[in-house]
């Protein structure tokens, strides 16, 4: 199971990486823009992966569910309200779960949580491996779909 471990720890920085790539090749002011006024910046997606690859370090590190209301969810991203200061959450989180991934007890992968975003649903920690990975491959699309309505058609 090694190997496995491994490959999420791995998937999850180069997930941030790639994030990461995106965020820095985009003008200055499309880094802060929100489509239609109502969308979401791309700086606003990375805080929010910085935010969420900490949380999941935390529920990695204690097996179990700590508590994010949307407070506390908001002053925790309010940290992250420059480039700069997202970019290095962002580089500083994933770390900090990937770390949490390769310590992570292998006898312990079966073992089940439920998730808030998910009610009434058991994830295995196995899953879970891959959980901040998924969510900043989400957001990395997030942040090529903003690319590409301002007319940047590159891949970074």
């Amino acid at each position: 199971m090694q190997i496995v471990l491994e490959t999420a720890a791995n998937a999850t920085r180069e997930a941030a990486e790639a994030l990461a790539r995106n965020l820095r090749a985009m003008p200055s002011e499309r880094q802060v823009w929100r489509a239609l006024d109502t969308g979401r910046s791309a700086l606003e997606q990375v805080a929010e992966c910085a935010v969420i690859n900490l949380w999941m370090a935390d529920v990695l590190q204690a097996r179990a569910v700590p508590p994010m209301d949307a407070d506390r969810y908001a002053r925790l991203k309010a940290e992250y309200d420059t480039v700069e200061k997202a970019l290095l959450g962002l580089e500083a989180s994933a770390a900090a779960v990937a770390a949490s991934i390769e310590v992570f007890p292998e006898e312990h992968l079966r073992d089940t949580v439920e998730m808030p975003y998910r009610p009434g649903v058991q994830q295995s920690f196995a899953s879970l491996l891959f959980a901040a990975e998924w969510n900043m491959v989400y957001h990395y699309g997030q942040v090529a779909f903003i690319q590409t309505l301002y007319g940047d058609q590159e891949m970074h």
